[in-house]
């Protein structure tokens, strides 16, 4: 296991993404704390837009929401690599069939289903940003692939638990 070149691989990657994500992260706060200070007249032009074309949204509102889906999916996916590289982690010291592999399967599960929450709320948002929309390249959405993968690390994390179980019942026979 020291020397697997694919769990080396994905370590680093892992690493590197989590940097990006937390640059993209501090973006976002940023964008949030510029929407929320900045004057009313900075928004003319996008509110005058949106409204033209029967927007409810007001481009506070619509650039405030962007900006809050982008860093919850940020938050999400940092979380579910960190708990994915854990994992990982465990994996040259022996035994990967731990107790807390099985729970950080099960966490990754949740955090799949959170992010596909996040993505049909946002496209339920993204509908009322018209082609505010387009222009932003929204890219947050709800996958059947998704929902697989998430009941596939549910799966895994009972694996994982009987997987323990069974190693401890052995021991206890030897």
């Amino acid at each position: 296991m020291q020397n697997d070149w694919l769990l080396k691989i994905t370590r680093v990657a892992i690493i590197i993404t989590r940097i990006l994500l937390i640059i993209a992260g501090a973006l976002m706060a940023l964008g949030i704390a510029v929407v929320l200070f900045a004057s009313a007249d900075a928004f003319t032009t996008i509110n005058e837009g949106a409204a033209a074309e029967g927007i409810e949204l007001t481009g506070r509102a619509g650039l405030g929401l962007v900006f809050a889906v982008g860093l919850a999916a940020i938050v999400l996916i940092e979380r579910f690599l960190s708990l994915l590289k854990q994992v990982i982690d465990s994996l040259p010291q022996g035994d990967p069939f731990v107790p807390e592999n099985a729970t950080r399967l099960e966490r990754m599960g949740w955090l799949a289903l959170a992010m596909q929450g996040l993505g049909l709320l946002a496209g339920i948002a993204s509908t009322q940003l018209g082609t505010m929309r387009d222009k932003m390249e929204i890219d947050v959405d709800f996958s059947l692939e998704g929902i697989f993968l998430a009941l596939l690390l549910f799966i895994l994390a009972r694996v994982f638990r009987k997987g323990t179980e069974m190693r401890d019942d052995l021991e206890g026979t030897v």
